[in-house]
């Protein structure tokens, strides 16, 4: 029989000539302590190496923090009740027919009349303001229930506001929109001509109003349309003189007397 020879040699592989080099004179131990200092990721278990080189890896792009849901981003305490459009963009809630729809097709409360439909802006003035609700839904009836309960309320607006759903900050500057509905109480009249705030940007964000109606009660408009036909007559008649300050004068006098049960 013949003798066994020698066990053939199982040759490793080498990833660098360091660690050959290194490796013949030093206990695995040291070796991968050396080579962990010097950058190089290894796991050394008796002569069975697993070696692992790195790479340079391309840069990931930075992800924007313009979530709700981003660790950046802290959410607001209470999100609003109306829907919110895909793709979440301030164009897309401009057009939009989740917003404009409700606003077209709502009917005119009882007693009072319909000023504007469906703008993208909402009432402004520096005086009659009486507060803002935000509704569940885009209910015009609830909203004219809320004006006609609170003495001195004439007339209301009812809209969509696109609005952060978290709160902005520079590493929050664009986050997911909520929207809210808001019935907004006058003490005068709404009318096209002041509806005039259109939102505003805030950081990255943009704030919209949509599906804005404004309705006037009916007693304001009728003695508004009455003192107006007054005035027109007493002008084709040449009975007075044609001037802003006189035309008010007496378009308050003919509401006057419109009250007081003589016109």
């Amino acid at each position: 029989m013949q003798a066994a020879g020698p066990k053939p040699r199982v040759l490793h592989h080498c990833p660098s000539t360091l660690f050959c080099a290194t490796k013949s004179i030093l206990p695995a131990m040291y070796t991968a302590q050396l080579l962990a200092m010097l950058g190089v990721a290894s796991s050394v278990s008796g002569w069975t190496l697993n070696f692992k080189t790195t790479r340079p890896q391309a840069s990931e792009p930075v992800r924007r923090a313009d979530t709700a849901n981003a660790t950046s981003c802290r959410p607001v305490e209470t999100l609003g009740q109306g829907p919110v459009p895909s793709p979440d963009t301030a164009a897309e809630f401009l057009t939009s027919s989740l917003i404009s729809g409700p606003a077209l097709n709502a009917s005119t409360p009882s007693g009072y009349n319909v000023n504007f439909k469906n703008l993208h802006a909402s009432s402004s003035d520096s005086t009659g303001y009486l507060g803002t609700i935000e509704l569940d839904s885009y209910n015009v009836s609830a909203c004219a229930a809320l004006c006609s309960s609170q003495e001195g309320c004439l007339a209301f607006n009812i809209f969509f506001e696109r609005d952060p759903a978290a709160h902005l900050t520079p590493d929050c500057a664009n986050p997911n929109s909520t929207t809210a509905i808001k019935c907004v109480k006058w003490a005068k009249e709404v009318v096209r001509y002041n509806a005039t705030n259109n939102g505003f940007k805030s950081q990255q964000f943009e704030v919209k109003i949509g599906g804005s109606n404004g309705y006037t009660n009916l007693i304001v408009f009728t003695n508004k349309t009455l003192g107006e036909s007054i005035i027109a007559n007493a002008k084709a008649d040449g009975n007075i003189v044609s001037t802003p300050a006189y035309s008010a004068s007496l378009m308050l006098l003919a509401i006057a007397l419109v009250f007081a049960g003589f016109l």
